[in-house]
């Protein structure tokens, strides 16, 4: 496969690196030492060609990975530099496939000059080399390999094919490929919609610490998929991931505290998962935490609280947060009075069709 349009114009450009005397050599080394990525490439190709330098692959290597790692725009050395490490200097037949997967995506992630390959050929050289790992039992490749037919990244997409490359990275262990593979199964793509078979694979991600599958885990158990219900499995598997610090999980598991669903009903426990939840970004459990300031649930009643908490979860678009929201201005509890504000906040609930927002914000339009 033809990687760059302009490999010749490389050549030349290469063969007309001149050779400095040894005070500029020095110069040079020392521009590519404090990160001069122009500076770095030269000094790459000294070291490749021998040229006013010990000839020294190690060295060679090591300027032009820095120049290829560290340039911010679309200059036209640096698709060179990956064509050098990936071509002249032994790794056309790597043994490290996602060593050159990632330059090639290196090059497309820039958006370079004609000099360069589009995303599309880089997503295909990607695939190729993803492809001989794969084939050669390199775990992680038959993993990326898989998601790649997914995503229709550098392939056709096809879920059947990709379910076949998991699979084999997940019967190694590898827990993202376990994962994967359980929702391929409870999603029915690629292979015959099996809740059991996803609970299973989940279950072998989960107990190597994968917090995804924890938390899907988490939700077959609730919901009982073609498996029996057991409230006491779903917590246990939220809490591990909530303990992982994922917002969804800790929210969900707030909530079951906060209900009693698998666990005792306890207010104060289910206000530290929803503050540990909202200070994460959970809109739900901002809303939830909030609610029990308001309340006086597991936590002292503080307006003022509950007002933060509220706010934060309205700014994000939570119907019920700006209703609530909406009811401290008109009533200035915790925030000074504001009829015009509450008003505001209840047309925006009212928007997403709250009920109670469009009753409260009839009302203030009759007064």
């Amino acid at each position: 496969m033809e990687i760059f349009r302009s490999r010749e114009k490389h050549r030349k450009d290469r063969d007309e690196t001149r050779i400095d005397k040894p005070k500029d050599i020095r110069k040079r080394l020392a521009k590519a030492e404090r990160g001069d990525v122009r500076a770095q490439y030269e000094a790459g190709i000294m070291y490749q060609e021998g040229r006013g330098v010990p000839q020294d692959h190690e060295k060679a290597a090591k300027w032009l990975r820095l120049a290829a790692e560290g340039v911010r725009n679309s200059d036209d050395f640096i698709p060179f530099c990956i064509d050098i490490l990936l071509y002249d200097m032994g790794l056309n037949d790597p043994q490290d496939y996602e060593e050159a997967a990632k330059w090639f995506r290196r090059v497309a992630e820039l958006g370079l000059s004609d000099n360069a390959v589009s995303w599309a050929q880089a997503e295909e050289e990607t695939a190729f080399w993803m492809k001989l790992g794969a084939e050669h039992g390199n775990v992680h490749a038959q993993f990326s390999l898989g998601l790649m037919y997914q995503e229709g990244s550098g392939v056709p997409q096809d879920y059947e094919e990709s379910s076949k490359w998991v699979r084999l990275a997940a019967e190694h262990g590898d827990p993202l490929a376990q994962c994967n593979l359980g929702y391929l199964y409870e999603n029915g793509l690629g292979v015959p919609k099996n809740y059991r078979e996803a609970a299973k694979w989940y279950t072998a991600a989960a107990e190597q610490g994968d917090y995804s599958a924890q938390d899907s885990l988490s939700r077959i158990y609730e919901n009982g998929q073609d498996i029996p219900v057991d409230q006491k499995e779903a917590v246990k598997w939220y809490g591990l991931s909530a303990e992982r610090g994922t917002p969804d999980s800790q929210f969900k598991l707030g909530l079951r505290f906060y209900m009693g669903r698998g666990v005792p009903r306890d207010y104060k426990e289910a206000a530290k998962w929803y503050t540990l939840a909202a200070e994460g970004g959970s809109s739900h459990a901002q809303f939830g935490i909030g609610n029990m300031y308001e309340e006086g649930l597991g936590v002292n009643k503080d307006y003022k609280e509950a007002a933060k908490w509220y706010g934060l979860a309205a700014e994000q678009g939570d119907p019920a947060a700006q209703y609530h929201l909406g009811r401290l201005y008109e009533e200035g509890l915790g925030v000074a009075p504001d009829v015009r504000k509450a008003a505001g906040l209840y047309g925006l609930a009212a928007g997403r069709g709250h009920a109670a927002a469009k009753e409260c914000l009839a009302r203030l339009q009759a007064l």
